[in-house]
């Protein structure tokens, strides 16, 4: 199992209007991806098959969307060779722990089912 700790995670930005579907990564989102990614051991290998994600989230505000940081969140992993695909993701698990002690705690282990 993989455990890392991360800073709050930005929401990812809704497609621009007029159907175009390519993800415009945010000057935000690149800073924080780079911030996390300092926190993320390299993996010799990244995990090329199914895995199971646990991601607690320390709410900063209600308005808050908590799939929006899950998708930021993969989209690190994979970026920084953690995940080979965040499509293979079998199982995702979200909340809000106010008690947390960091803003973002990520559980990463591979295989498919329950943890």
């Amino acid at each position: 199992m993989i455990r890392v700790t991360l800073p709050y995670p930005p929401a990812r930005r809704p497609p621009p209007a007029g159907g175009d579907t390519d993800l415009r990564l945010s000057p935000a989102y690149r800073r924080w991806c780079e911030r996390a990614g300092s926190r993320i051991q390299p993996s010799a290998t990244p995990i090329a098959g199914p895995f199971r994600l646990s991601i607690a989230l320390r709410r900063r505000s209600v308005r808050d969307d908590l799939d929006q940081r899950a998708k930021a969140v993969l989209a690190c992993l994979e970026h920084h060779g953690v995940i080979r695909d965040a499509n293979l993701c079998a199982q995702l698990c979200l909340h809000w722990n106010a008690g947390l002690p960091a803003a973002c705690i990520v559980l990463l282990e591979a295989g498919e089912g329950a943890p």
